[in-house]
C-alpha cells in the first residue's frame, strides 16, 4: 500500500493468501459488497468498478455521497477559516497511507472535532478483515490511482 513499491504488508500479505487459498473462513469477507441497511440511501458504488471507470476516463473519482464541499463536514454554517480540499499527491511529494505496520496509536485527530471517526478508524487496525474492506488490498497511490 502508499507510494512506495505498493507492497503489501505482511499481514495483508497474509490476508491475500487466505483468501486465494480458500483458508480465509470469516463472518466478514473484505471482497463482499456490504448488506444495505433497510431504509438507507446509497449509491452503493463498487471501489473496482468506480477505480475502472475513473482509469477509462482518465478523470479522478469525486464522491457524490462525500462531496469536497463544506456540507460534508459541517453540521451548520461553516466557521471562517477556510477549508482547501486537496488529494494525497497534492500534500506531499510520496503519499502512503500506511508505513510499515499498522497500529491504533498511529491514528492522530486534527481541527475538525471528528474524535469519533477517528476511534472508528484506529479500531479498524485491531480487524484485519474490516480494515481492508475500508482499504482495499490493493489500493495504491501510484500504481493506477484514480483517487478513490
Amino acid at each position: 500500500m502508499g507510494g512506495r513499491g505498493n507492497s503489501l504488508t505482511s499481514i495483508g500479505k497474509v490476508i491475500l493468501d487466505n483468501i486465494i487459498s480458500g483458508k480465509y473462513r470469516r463472518d466478514v469477507h473484505p471482497f463482499v459488497n456490504p448488506v444495505p441497511t433497510p431504509g438507507a440511501t446509497t449509491f452503493g458504488l463498487n471501489f473496482h468498478e468506480e477505480r475502472e471507470k475513473c482509469l477509462a476516463n482518465r478523470t479522478l473519482f469525486e464522491d457524490p455521497e462525500f462531496p469536497a464541499a463544506d456540507r460534508s463536514i459541517y453540521y451548520k454554517t461553516p466557521p471562517d477559516q477556510h477549508i482547501e480540499w486537496k488529494r494525497p499527491g497534492q500534500i506531499v511529494d510520496d503519499p502512503q497511507l500506511i508505513v510499515g505496520e499498522k497500529s491504533r496509536f498511529d491514528v492522530k485527530q486534527g481541527a475538525l472535532g471528528d474524535c469519533w471517526l477517528l476511534a472508528a478508524v484506529a479500531n479498524l487496525t485491531l480487524r484485519d478483515e474490516l480494515f481492508y474492506r475500508v482499504v482495499p488490498p490493493d489500493q495504491s497511490f501510484t500504481e493506477n490511482y484514480a483517487g478513490i
